[in-house]
């Protein structure tokens, strides 16, 4: 904990940073941190970068990609992950949700590849047949582990109805006594509900 805080506050002090500001502010990038213990703040993301490690781990494994090759691969798996659907497939566009259309007007998936001129055209080719080989490998897992995240996802959600949790925010003594501590003042009293009929006792 103590390391983590240390660390927070170095990048907060290299985020004043004049040459660090100026790089910024053009960009309109502003920097926010992830609310601690609150996956509703950022708990997709954070999941999906999860993801992304698991399996960019496993893709690569004990290669060494040089600078080329790195970033071919990442912005390969960058279009592998815009292009999945948030949404069901429209009737009239037959097209879902994506999130590259909130990046880019026209779709595109991928950002350019930066090309220098000292590349050579085999070299490139070379590259870029390593890049797709391990973009193929990150998109059969992922394929694999982000649909098993729709479903955990699917499977959490509780469409019938929900009972109260006796005395979930109660003392000892409410629960106690809501409950029928005292068995002579037991008694049955039918819940109405859509489904079955359920009995609760008081």
């Amino acid at each position: 904990m103590h390391v983590h805080g240390t660390l927070l506050n170095e990048l907060d002090k290299l985020r004043q940073e004049p040459k660090v500001q100026a790089f910024l502010r053009p960009l309109n990038i502003e920097w926010k941190h992830t609310v601690p213990h609150a996956p509703w703040a950022g708990g997709l993301y954070e999941r999906l970068i999860s993801i992304f490690k698991s399996i960019f781990r496993v893709a690569v494994g004990k290669q060494l990609l040089d600078s080329s090759e790195m970033t071919t691969v990442a912005i390969e798996i960058e279009a592998i992950i815009n292009s999945r659907p948030l949404t069901i497939i429209d009737d009239e566009t037959m097209q879902p949700l994506r999130s590259m259309d909130f990046l880019s007007s026209q779709g595109y998936a991928v950002s350019p590849l930066p090309i220098r001129r000292e590349h050579s055209r085999d070299y490139l080719l070379n590259y870029w047949k390593e890049g797709a080989i391990i973009a193929d490998e990150f998109w059969e897992k992922w394929q694999t582990q982000y649909l098993q995240t729709l479903r955990d996802r699917k499977q959490r959600e509780h469409k019938g109805p929900h009972a109260d949790c006796l005395g979930a925010h109660r003392s000892s003594t409410q629960r106690m006594l809501a409950s029928g501590a005292h068995h002579q003042h037991q008694s049955k009293q039918t819940v109405p509900s859509r489904g079955p009929e359920y009995r609760t006792r008081r």
